[in-house]
């Protein structure tokens, strides 16, 4: 057999193979928790389940079952151009710093800060 004709055969049998292949769809299940948002822009799940989500334009927001509530405190931002504020992170040992929360913001254009 000729090294072409073994090359057909292996096209031939590679695109039936290809031909036969089924992909199952991913099974996911979208369930919306809120529509009282405005530019959610990072989520960090608390352990006992609730929700801290940061607003591009400033606002921290924490959701407890339906509810949904504002945080106070948090930094004026200055929401321009790629600036606002931006992603949160829990500290790793939560329960033992009191609840304390880092979240990231831009204070001008060119500088982020920690607040």
């Amino acid at each position: 057999m000729s090294i072409r004709a073994c090359y057909m055969l292996l096209t031939s049998a590679l695109l039936l193979s290809i031909s036969t292949l089924t992909v199952s769809q991913p099974r996911f299940k979208i369930t919306e928790i809120t529509d009282q948002l405005d530019s959610p822009w990072s989520l960090a799940e608390l352990p006992d389940g609730q929700l801290l989500i940061t607003e591009r334009r400033g606002r921290l927001i924490r959701i407890n079952a339906d509810q949904v509530h504002r945080i106070t405190g948090v930094p004026d931002v200055l929401d321009v151009g790629q600036g606002g504020l931006l992603d949160i992170k829990l500290h790793p040992a939560l329960q033992k710093t009191a609840g304390f929360i880092s979240v990231m913001h831009r204070v001008h254009v060119v500088v982020t800060a920690y607040a």
